[in-house]
């Protein structure tokens, strides 16, 4: 890639091309705008789905691969707890804790 777009050192770390062999940096508007027109090319309502909607959605699947909160706090730059705002589980994942619970019990005599 960098062959294809060489840039000085001093400028920004995403650049795209223009006329003239030179380059602009790449603003979150351009980025949110080709990403709409990439969705609305493949049928789905433009604003369907965002550039935030990858966030929330990779921040998940990283939570469903088993990736420590802290690498998941790490690699989406979270310093709060705001990060679990971001998950999303289903009811396979929250039906995991009664589960826990009762096999917990279970193998430790708890019952009567």
């Amino acid at each position: 890639m960098c062959d294809l777009v060489p840039s000085d050192p001093d400028q920004p770390a995403f650049v795209v091309p223009t006329r003239g062999h030179k380059v602009k940096p790449l603003t979150t508007s351009m980025l949110e705008k080709a990403f709409a027109r990439a969705i609305a090319s493949i049928g789905l309502q433009a604003g369907s789905v965002t550039l935030h909607d990858l966030r929330r959605g990779g921040y998940t699947m990283a939570f469903q691969a088993g990736v420590p909160r802290e690498l998941r706090q790490m690699h989406g730059d979270w310093r709060s707890d705001a990060d679990y705002v971001y998950l999303s589980t289903t009811l396979r994942d929250r039906l995991q804790v009664p589960a826990a619970l009762r096999n917990f019990v279970l193998a430790h005599g708890l019952y009567e």
